[in-house]
């Protein structure tokens, strides 16, 4: 990669470094996926599917309704509403720190698939036609 990257160094455009190529291109791929609907909709479905919940709290010597949440983890799609709104407020009273856990690897095979090679014996339209 680092030798494909050395091609990319340019004055002209501010690429001084191998590592600024690298990310530069790492931007430019982020942009294409994010702009692409059908790949974030796919991303979400997955996530959705297969990805988890995890919660702390920021502060877990501070006392809180939201005690039973400081080390939290659930599955996406069988997460309850009420917890969800209980969540959410603890998060917005600055008590809980939300993280999305996708499934990260699903998502990048799926995504060089789409992107790079052929994709027809991909598991990730099988998980994410589960939904």
């Amino acid at each position: 990669m680092h030798e494909i990257a050395k091609k990319y160094l340019s004055e002209e455009k501010e690429v001084f470094t191998i590592e600024e190529a690298i990310q530069g291109a790492k931007d430019i791929i982020a942009e294409i996926i994010s702009d692409n609907a059908d790949f974030r909709k796919s991303i979400r479905e997955v996530t959705f599917k297969t990805g988890d919940l995890s919660i702390e709290a920021k502060d877990k010597e501070k006392s809180s309704e939201y005690e039973m949440y400081y080390e939290y983890n659930e599955k996406i799609n069988n997460i309850a509403i009420h917890r969800i709104l209980a969540i959410n407020r603890g998060e917005k009273e600055k008590l809980l720190k939300i993280k999305i856990n996708a499934p990260v690897d699903d998502i990048i095979e799926y995504l060089n698939r789409r992107m790079l090679i052929d994709h027809s014996n991909d598991n990730f339209e099988k998980n994410k036609t589960r939904v």
